[in-house]
């Protein structure tokens, strides 16, 4: 525990106690709070039960297992918890988006899983907790480390405003009431699907004398009466769709009473509509005999083996690791066409959206293009920064009802969409299979029905000693397996360093539905000109393989530390290359089958020596 980093403004108030973790009838840990002074358990209602800062420090050097706060209705503290958003060491995006937001006092949990951040405020607002998120001001008691997050402020600050969006955002996710016998569970590309062409006009903006109505207020109306019909009248998505359409970007339709009158109007003319269990589907449609000899179409590049339009292509790598560096290159360089990645490809104008989700900012972005030095054309390249979305108040997380994502995509209809990073652009739990399948399969249905190519930046675990120099591998990506499963293409981007000491970074292809592109790599230099400073970001298209397999590695260690007759066991060859017993005795036993070891013992005991052949031989002959 390091409480010299624990904030002065909580040190000042009596509200400390201490807690041992304990197994309850569940079988479950618990952290209980105890007035070690007593000995018995502490209240977080009676003030008699705690006690001062020192007390409690005093109680943690007697053997508790650490120290808490009180929160009470009386002091102006709230306590915000972040569970299971850590992993191998490495604090996950949209965790590190809210503490960026939030910027108060943070810290890690006793479990090294979890975040913690106290902060001034009034807790508004219904509900405590939803899924991984707590907030708290009153009767609870939250654990304190003195683990404070890199960068995050010493002092509890007055965030007033950063806690209701916290709140709202959050903790406060209560649907509205469903209107009795109304909406259906179609999608929003199902609904626009099986609309007329009379709505599909409508929708796309055809002038309102097409269809003869006397005013463009008309056609609005005509409009939203075609949505009360194909949602089945469900108001909110009637009001979607709307904003989506080409009459809903009017200037006089941004107004909430026009819409919320065009929607009344629409429900007293509309009385029933479509429902998933409606839709006749001829099964015969989707029954294929193979035919070879039928034409193909040949994907449709925007870069060459990488990413195609119509496919998902995810490119994993380490937090910092050079991905945002090769993409915004790419972005550039696609945006004016031409020769790409140093001669990698020729590739031809692209128009390319790049949602920068990450916490980057425009002017961090902007600086690095130009210190790059890196052309483009600004006709073909459009950024979405997230401080700017958080500016306006606007969401675009997929995961949420009222987000504008996908207005986003179609006001801009790009050729390319760069997602920077995966982590930041959702609100929900990235372990999870069942949580994560509908963010990335809302990826594969907009690349393969708006005809772009999407590129997803993501992240890959924390390396654990020794695996520096380990070949990457799918299995390195964090989160749910789904997120690679149904991409097209997944690269990889390893940070490593030269025989000569050098870094390098390495792009390499990891998996792919087509023949697989050339391992290159870049390095990033600073350099000086008689223009100034200047980063090179140097191209080298003939790249050797310098990176390992396990295999290799244990191979290699066998050989620089053992001799002929010698013995060792797999826990002498973990402590030389620093991998986990489990792949070690896996090569091991790999070299026993292929007679290039020998093995004796039990299986948690087991001797491997290296063979001595002419001794082998010799023993063999006397037999």
């Amino acid at each position: 525990m390091r409480t010299e980093n624990i904030p002065q403004e909580l040190k000042d108030v009596s509200q400390w106690v201490v807690w041992r973790a304990e197994r309850k009838g569940n079988g479950k840990i618990d952290k209980i709070p105890y007035n070690w002074i007593s000995g018995s358990k502490a209240s977080t209602v009676n003030p008699a039960d705690w006690m001062t800062f020192e007390h409690a420090v005093k109680g943690y050097n007697k053997g508790y297992d650490g120290i808490g706060f009180v929160l009470t209705k009386d002091d102006a503290f709230v306590g915000i918890d972040l569970d299971n958003c850590i992993m191998d060491g490495v604090i996950s995006d949209k965790a590190l988006r809210i503490i960026s937001d939030i910027n108060s006092y943070t810290e890690i949990s006793p479990s090294g899983k979890g975040i913690r951040i106290f902060t001034r405020a009034k807790l508004n607002g219904k509900g405590n907790r939803t899924g991984d998120y707590e907030i708290y001001s009153r009767e609870r008691f939250l654990t304190l480390t003195g683990d404070k997050v890199d960068n995050s402020p010493s002092s509890v600050l007055e965030r007033q405003a950063e806690v209701d969006a916290f709140h709202k955002r959050y903790i406060d996710k209560a649907e509205p009431v469903a209107q009795n016998d109304c909406g259906n569970e179609l999608e929003d590309f199902e609904i626009i699907g099986m609309m007329s062409k009379k709505a599909k006009d409508l929708w796309g903006g055809v002038d309102f004398k097409e269809y003869n109505y006397p005013s463009q207020s008309e056609a609005d109306l005509a409009l939203m009466c075609e949505l009360a019909f194909y949602t089945n009248r469900d108001p909110d998505k009637m009001e979607k769709l709307f904003r989506l359409s080409a009459y809903g970007q009017r200037d006089k339709n941004q107004r909430q009473d026009i819409i919320e009158r065009l929607i009344t109007k629409a429900l007293g003319c509309v009385k029933e509509g479509p429902t998933k269990e409606s839709k006749i589907v001829d099964l015969t449609s989707i029954l294929t005999r193979p035919d070879v000899n039928k034409p193909t179409k040949d994907p449709d590049w925007v870069i060459p083996d990488i990413s195609a339009k119509g496919d998902v292509t995810v490119c994993i790598g380490k937090q910092k690791g050079g991905k945002s560096w090769l993409w915004l290159r790419a972005a550039c360089e696609l945006s004016k066409g031409g020769k790409f990645m140093g001669g990698l490809a020729n590739v031809r104008p692209q128009k390319v959206l790049y949602l920068m989700y990450d916490n980057v900012g425009e002017d961090r972005t902007m600086a690095r293009i130009r210190k790059a030095r890196w052309e483009f054309n600004p006709d073909n390249l459009t950024f979405v920064f997230n401080e700017n979305v958080m500016k306006k108040e606007i969401n675009i997380f997929l995961d949420q009802k009222d987000s504008y994502f996908d207005s986003v995509i179609n006001s801009i209809k790009p050729d390319l969409l760069i997602v920077d990073t995966l982590g930041s652009c959702h609100t929900v739990n990235e372990n999870s299979n069942e949580e994560m399948k509908p963010i990335i399969t809302k990826f594969t249905r907009l690349a393969r029905e708006s005809n772009i190519a999407v590129v997803i930046l993501h992240h890959t675990r924390k390396a654990k000693p020794g695996e520096a120099s380990v070949s990457m591998d799918m299995d390195d990506s964090v989160g749910a397996t789904i997120i690679l499963r149904l991409a097209s293409c997944i690269i990889g981007v390893k940070k490593q360093k030269t025989d000569a000491g050098e870094e390098v970074h390495k792009v390499m292809p990891l998996g792919s539905w087509y023949k697989d592109f050339k391992t290159f790599e870049y390095s990033l230099t600073d350099k000086e000109d008689d223009n100034g400073t200047y980063v090179d970001m140097a191209v080298n298209l003939e790249a050797t393989n310098r990176v390992l397999s396990t295999q290799d590695i244990v191979e290699n260690a066998i050989k620089e530390h053992y001799g002929v007759d010698d013995q060792f066991q797999a826990k002498d060859i973990v402590g030389l290359t620093g991998l986990n017993k489990n792949t070690v005795r896996k090569h091991l036993d790999a070299l026993v089958s292929d007679f290039k070891l020998k093995r004796t013992g039990h299986t948690r005991d087991k001797i491997y020596q290296v063979p001595n052949p002419v001794k082998d031989i010799f023993l063999e002959c006397l037999n």
